[in-house]
C-alpha cells in the first residue's frame, strides 16, 4: 500500500489556502462546521488547543461517513459500523493529518476496554492492523471481546531489563480504573500522578511486563507503524526506554503529557528523538517523525 503525505505539506489546517472553486463538498462542510475561529486546531507556541464538545462530536461524525463512503468507493466494505470515540478528537485528528488513510498500523498503550474514548476503534473498523496493550486484568479482558480485529495484550509497559512482572495500581475512579498507573518505585508514573489519585484506594496487582520493542517483534516484525498513541498515566517515559521510535518510525505519534508545559522531562527525552512536535490537542502531545512533510514546516497561527 503506498503511503499517504501528513498534512499535505502544510500545518494542520482545515481548508485554508485553497481557492473556494477547487474546494470539494467536504472542504465546504467542514469550513461550516469548524468557522472561522476554529480553523487552527493544533496550537502552536506552547498553547493547549482544545475544542469544544459538542465540535469535536460533529466532527467524529463526520469523518465516520467520511470513512465508510471510502471504503464503498473502494470496492470495500467496513469489518463493523465506524464510530469516532476519542476523548479530545485525537481520532478526528489522525484521519485528517493522514488524509483520510483506510488502511495502516498502530499501537494504543492504553487500550482499557478497547472502546470507552478509545483513539483507534475507528482504524480497527475500516481495517487496520493494530496492537492493544493493556495492564488492567479486567479491562485487558473486555479489550479482547471488544476488539476482535486486533492484537490484545495483558502487560505493564516498560524499559529493557525488567522483570518478567510489575505490580500495577488499580485505582477505582468513576471511569473504571482509566488512572490507573504503575509504581513510583519503577519509573512508571509520578508523584504528580500520584499525587493526583491518592483520594482513591487503589489495589496493588501483579500484571506481565515487558517493552513495546518486544511485542512488536513478536507481532508486526519488520513493519513500520504509521500511529503511535501512548496514555500510560505518567509512565510514558519508561515505556520510551523500551520503545525504539528510530526503528519502528511511527509517522504519527500522541503521547499524554499532563503536565502542558513547554519543558518538561517527556519533551526533553523527545527532544532526542527524531520527530518535530507539531502541536498539541489538549493533554497530548503531537509529534510527526522528521521525515515527514509537514515536519518541515513552520507552525503559523490562524487569524
Amino acid at each position: 500500500m503506498g503511503e499517504s503525505t501528513i498534512g499535505a505539506n502544510r500545518p494542520y489546517e482545515l481548508g485554508v489556502g485553497r481557492p473556494p472553486s477547487r474546494r470539494t463538498w467536504k472542504d465546504r462542510l467542514r469550513a461550516l462546521l469548524v468557522g472561522a475561529s476554529g480553523q487552527r486546531l493544533l496550537a502552536s507556541g506552547g498553547d493547549v488547543a482544545r475544542l469544544p464538545d459538542a465540535l469535536v462530536q460533529t466532527r467524529q461524525r463526520l469523518f465516520a461517513i467520511e470513512a465508510t463512503l471510502a471504503l464503498t468507493a473502494s470496492g470495500r466494505t467496513p469489518r463493523e459500523r465506524i464510530v469516532f470515540r476519542s476523548q479530545y478528537g485525537e481520532d478526528s485528528l489522525i484521519w485528517d493529518l493522514l488524509r483520510g488513510q483506510t488502511e495502516g498500523l498502530y499501537v494504543e498503550c492504553g487500550g482499557f476496554d478497547g472502546l470507552t474514548c478509545s483513539v483507534t476503534s475507528c482504524f480497527d473498523a475500516m481495517g487496520w492492523g493494530g496492537l492493544l496493550v493493556e495492564a488492567i486484568p479486567e479491562r485487558f479482558a473486555e479489550c479482547v471481546r471488544n476488539r476482535p480485529h486486533a492484537v490484545v495484550r495483558h502487560a505493564a509497559l516498560g524499559g529493557p531489563g525488567r522483570p518478567p512482572t510489575a505490580e500495577f495500581v488499580h485505582v477505582p475512579d468513576a471511569d473504571g480504573g482509566m488512572l490507573s498507573h504503575g509504581r513510583l518505585s519503577d519509573g512508571a508514573t509520578t508523584p504528580q500522578h500520584e499525587r493526583r489519585t491518592a483520594a482513591h484506594a487503589g489495589t496493588i496487582v501483579t500484571v506481565p511486563a515487558t517493552t513495546m520493542d518486544a511485542l512488536l517483534e513478536e507481532h508486526f516484525p519488520g513493519r513500520r507503524l504509521d500511529v503511535a498513541v501512548i496514555d500510560v498515566e505518567g509512565g510514558e517515559i519508561e515505556l520510551l526506554r523500551g520503545f525504539t521510535l528510530a526503528k519502528w518510525k511511527p509517522r504519527l505519534l500522541l503521547i499524554e503529557d499532563n503536565a502542558r508545559l513547554d519543558d518538561t522531562p517527556l519533551a526533553r527525552v523527545m527532544a532526542a528523538e527524531p520527530y518535530v512536535q507539531i502541536g498539541w490537542l489538549n493533554v497530548n502531545r503531537v509529534y510527526v517523525h522528521r521525515d515527514e512533510p509537514i515536519a518541515r514546516v513552520p507552525a503559523s497561527r490562524s487569524q
